[in-house]
């Protein structure tokens, strides 16, 4: 008979009666690496990297600095390799920093780089298999790089893996929405993500989710606002940060917050600095940075070297809060039970999600009463599944569980 122990972790989104602020935005200083963009940038045990660029409409560098959050001060570091360069692409993966690719104002490049903090030094890799480019992005999940996308002549869509321990790239599936530059890529969950871009004249807003395990991508919900490309995105605690950058006609300032589990973007404080694009962005801790980039006009831009960091809002409580009590599996009719005390006249909303973030279970309870059941429509296979609870116009529960084949008295725990 199937059965599941209950691992159960909190966390809550607010709504309405419980209200979510937004971010705080705070000027930082400059960036000493002077006034540039299309820089390369990257973390590595609590510390920020930023390099390479474009200080002229033409005029490309080499330098790279060490960003320290305690005292946010820049530290200078070995020159980067590769030459002066930008538009570069850059990830993580094993506590080292791997930088390749971009644009010397006269061709493309395929070169690819391993940086050693400990070092401080760069040591050459394997050549980017694909045509040389600029442009493109990079993501990192479970210490392995994912490059793809960019610019050569055309907009490019392939799609690449980097395997660190090895030096090895393996091309997998092309990214399938349309061909681009310019986006942006961020990770959360084991999940990759490209947002935004553009080719030719055309900007896009849309989101799309990789999943590496199954080489698969799956379409989300689009960025709010305006399409636009060269935005600005970080992410903290789980959750991805986005906006600014450029529509084709204008600069923006919007910014916004983004939830992998519920699907959605929530309005955040709109960016204070000056209006640009093609920024350095990253995040520390609970904090995110966004420096340097450009405004003006594409032939003539103008340079920036100022440095923001950005502090989520707080999630404030209303006394009159639904609480949940206990949350249990009851393999006797396969249904999950919860205890709730709650608000008279409240609608609930079920979905289970499996490893991959698929939907394999939801429904409704349009009845609200102290102790609640679902009753999961679906046969689930044994494995760790995801539960997210909705309480119309009030808040969000979610959690894991943990379906086995024992038979064995129902264990939970609760945090």
């Amino acid at each position: 008979m199937k059965h599941l122990l209950l691992s159960i972790f909190l966390v809550l989104f607010f709504n309405i009666e419980f209200v979510k602020s937004v971010g705080t935005w705070n000027y930082l200083g400059i960036y000493n690496g002077g006034a540039c963009d299309v820089t390369f940038y990257f973390t590595i045990n609590g510390k920020g990297y930023v390099g390479g660029g474009r200080s002229a409409i033409n005029i490309f560098k080499n330098d790279f600095w060490e960003f320290n959050p305690t005292t946010s001060t820049w530290t200078q570091k070995a020159n980067y390799a590769g030459g002066n360069k930008g538009s570069q692409i850059a990830f993580v993966a094993n506590y080292k920093g791997y930088v390749g690719l971009g644009f010397n104002g006269n061709s493309y490049s395929n070169d690819f780089y391993e940086y050693d903090p400990n070092t401080n030094q760069w040591t050459q890799k394997s050549n980017f298999p694909g045509v040389a480019r600029y442009s493109s992005l990079a993501i990192s999940i479970n210490d392995y790089g994912y490059v793809g996308t960019g610019y050569n002549v055309n907009t490019l869509s392939d799609f690449w893996q980097y395997d660190p321990t090895n030096d090895q790239w393996i091309q997998k599936g092309n990214f399938p929405g349309p061909a681009r530059q310019a986006s942006i890529g961020f990770t959360l969950n084991g999940l990759g993500y490209i947002l935004g871009g553009f080719s030719g004249g055309t900007s896009y807003k849309d989101l799309w989710q990789y999943n590496p395990s199954t080489d698969q991508w799956i379409q989300k919900s689009n960025l709010p606002g305006d399409v636009r490309r060269g935005l600005g995105c970080f992410t903290i605690n789980g959750t991805a940060y986005a906006g600014i950058g450029y529509n084709n006609s204008n600069y923006l300032t919007d910014f916004y917050s983004y939830d992998p589990i519920s699907n959605q973007w929530f309005t955040e404080a709109p960016f204070p600095g000056q209006l640009r694009y093609h920024t350095f962005c990253f995040s520390i801790g609970n904090t995110g940075y966004i420096g340097s980039g450009t405004n003006g006009s594409i032939s003539n831009p103008n340079f920036i070297d100022d440095v923001w960091e950005f502090i989520p809002g707080s999630i404030g409580l209303d006394q009159n809060q639904d609480v949940f009590n206990q949350v249990w599996f009851n393999h006797e009719n396969n249904s999950l039970n919860l205890e709730l005390e709650v608000n008279a006249g409240r609608k609930c909303m079920i979905n289970i999600f499996n490893q991959n973030g698929q939907v394999v279970s939801s429904g409704k309870i349009n009845s609200i009463r102290e102790n609640l059941e679902y009753k999961i429509n679906a046969n689930l296979s044994p494995g760790i599944y995801f539960y997210s609870i909705l309480l119309v116009q009030i808040k969000e529960r979610q959690g894991n569980f943990w379906l086995s084949n024992s038979a064995s008295p129902i264990d939970h725990n609760f945090q």
